[in-house]
C-alpha cells in the first residue's frame, strides 16, 4: 500500500508556509480565513481518504504507518496557524482551529490507534469485529464532533467580519461518509452474527466433530430468525437498497442450507457405509455452497463501494479517490463474508478424505 500520496506535496512547503504565516499580516479578514479554511480542508481530505477505505482485511503495520503519516502532517497544520497573529484583537477562528486540530490528532494518537491495534479480520469473531468497529464509530464520533466545533466557529468569524459564507462542502463530504460507515457497520454485523455459525459449522466439519455441526447449525438458523427480522426493519440508505437486499439474501442463503444442505451433510459424514453416490452429493452441496456464496460476497463487497461512491460522489471525493492507493470502501465492507466460511481449501481436504473413507 502507497502511504498518503494525497498530502506528501505539503512536506515540502510546510517550512514556506510557516514562514509566510508569520510574515503576513493579514489585513484583510476573508485571506485570514481562508488561510485556516485551507488547512481545514486538507485535514479533513485526510480524514476522508483514512476512514474511507476498508479495513475488514487491512494489515496493521501499513494502517499504522498511515496514522503516523496523518499525525505528523497535524503537527504541520497546528505549527501554521500557531504562526498566525490574531486577526485585529479576534483569536476566535485561530484558537479554535487550533483545538480542533489537536483533537483531530489525539484522535488518531489514542482512538484509532486502538481501533488498528486490534487484528481482526475475515476471521474474527462478531464480538471481536464489533469491539473494533465500536472503537472506529467512537472515533469518528468524537472527528465530527470536532468538525461541527470549527464550522460553527468559522460562521461566526464570517458573520463578525461581514464575509461571503463559505462553502462547507468539504466538512458535510466527512459527515455523510460517517452516516455511511456506520450503516454498513450495522449490516454487516446483523449479517455476520448468522454467517459466523456457518464459519462454526465448517470448522466443526473439517475435525469430523458431528455433534458441535449440529450445535452451529441449529444455531444458525435461531440467528438467522432475529438477523433477518432485524435486517427488514432497517431502511434503506439514501434510496440505495442492494446493500441491506443482499445482507437478506445471504442470510437466507445461510438459514436455507443449514435448514436442508447441512442436515444432508451431517447425516452422510454419521454414515459410515456411505456410498459413492452419498460423496458425489456430498461434494456437490459443499463446492456449489462455496462457488454460491463466493458470487454472493463479490455482489455485497459492490455493493458497498457503490453505497459510498453514490452518496458521496463530489468533485472532492473524486480527487481523493484517484490519488488514494485502494479504492474508497465504506469501513467494514465485507469483502469476505460469506467467503469467510474459509471452505475453498478446507473443501479440497475433507472431499478427499471423504472419498479416502468411502472406498477403503
Amino acid at each position: 500500500m502507497k502511504t498518503n500520496t494525497i498530502y506528501l506535496t505539503s512536506l515540502f512547503l510546510t517550512i514556506f508556509f510557516a514562514i509566510t504565516a508569520k510574515a503576513q499580516k493579514f489585513e484583510d479578514a476573508q485571506t485570514y480565513q481562508d488561510y485556516i479554511l485551507a488547512e481545514q480542508a486538507k485535514v479533513v481530505d485526510m480524514n476522508i481518504a483514512y476512514l474511507s477505505k476498508s479495513l475488514h482485511d487491512h494489515v496493521a503495520r501499513q494502517d499504522e504507518e498511515e496514522r503516523q503519516e496523518i499525525i505528523k502532517h497535524l503537527d504541520e497544520s497546528i505549527s501554521k496557524v500557531e504562526a498566525m497573529p490574531d486577526f485585529k484583537g479576534d483569536n476566535s477562528l485561530k484558537n479554535t482551529a487550533l483545538h480542533v486540530f489537536k483533537t483531530y490528532k489525539e484522535t488518531y494518537q489514542i482512538e484509532l490507534k486502538e481501533a488498528e491495534a486490534q487484528t481482526v479480520g475475515s476471521q474474527s469473531k462478531y464480538e471481536e469485529m464489533k469491539a473494533h468497529f465500536d472503537l472506529q464509530e467512537k472515533a469518528e464520533s468524537k472527528l465530527t464532533a470536532a468538525g461541527k466545533e470549527f464550522i460553527k466557529a468559522q460562521r461566526k468569524f464570517t458573520r463578525t467580519h461581514t464575509l461571503d459564507r463559505n462553502d462547507e462542502q468539504i466538512e458535510c463530504l466527512f459527515s455523510k461518509v460517517v452516516e455511511v460507515n456506520r450503516y454498513c457497520r450495522n449490516v454487516y454485523l446483523a449479517y455476520m452474527e448468522v454467517s459466523e455459525h456457518s464459519q462454526a459449522f465448517f470448522d466443526a466439519m473439517k475435525k469430523k466433530q458431528i455433534e458441535s455441526m449440529e450445535v452451529a447449525r441449529a444455531k444458525l438458523i435461531e440467528v438467522s430468525e432475529d438477523a433477518l427480522v432485524q435486517m427488514q426493519k432497517m431502511n434503506d440508505f439514501d434510496g440505495h437498497t442492494a446493500y441491506i437486499e443482499l445482507a437478506i439474501s445471504m442470510t437466507t442463503f445461510l438459514q436455507e442450507k443449514a435448514k436442508n444442505d447441512f442436515v444432508e451433510i451431517i447425516k452422510i459424514n454419521q454414515n459410515k457405509k456411505a456410498t459413492f453416490d452419498d460423496s458425489n452429493r456430498f461434494n456437490k452441496m459443499v463446492i456449489g455452497f462455496y462457488k454460491e456464496a463466493k458470487s454472493m460476497t463479490n455482489k455485497f463487497h459492490d455493493a458497498s463501494s457503490d453505497l459510498l461512491e453514490e452518496n458521496v460522489a463530489t468533485e472532492a471525493h473524486k480527487a481523493l479517490a484517484a490519488k488514494a492507493s485502494t479504492p474508497a470502501v465504506a469501513l467494514g465492507s465485507p469483502q469476505n463474508a460469506v467467503s469467510s466460511i474459509k471452505v475453498e481449501a478446507d473443501t479440497k481436504a475433507t472431499l478427499a478424505e471423504n472419498k479416502a473413507g468411502l472406498e477403503e
